[in-house]
């Protein structure tokens, strides 16, 4: 869910791209607003916790990790005796991302 998270977060309109950058500031050379310092962090927090994991390069890739994940977790819950319906964790995913936003605001 972390790697959702920063590529929604990397991927959204507040960070252009160095195309719209070029249109914005009228054809100058600029890079990416994106902080490489962040992605920095990113990566290396996610392999200094996880080595052996896979990065996703995009938010599809992402997407498509999670609906995986899910799909694993919600097949192995009756071998587990736990009941929560199919409901609970759409809900779950939902609360997560509404309080990181809080946490981590979009800037405007």
């Amino acid at each position: 869910m972390l790697q959702h998270y920063y590529w929604f977060k990397r991927e959204s309109a507040v960070w252009a791209s160095s195309d719209q950058l070029n249109a914005l500031t009228g054809g100058l050379d600029s890079e990416p607003v994106f902080p490489i310092s962040m992605e920095y962090l990113f990566r290396d927090t996610i392999l200094a916790l996880r080595p052996n994991l896979t990065l996703c390069s995009n938010l599809e890739e992402a997407t498509a990790a999670i609906e995986k994940l899910q799909t694993t977790l919600i097949s192995q819950l009756p071998t587990l005796n736990v009941s929560i319906s199919f409901i609970f964790l759409p809900f779950l995913f939902a609360v997560c991302t509404y309080i990181m936003n809080l946490m981590f605001p979009a800037r405007t």
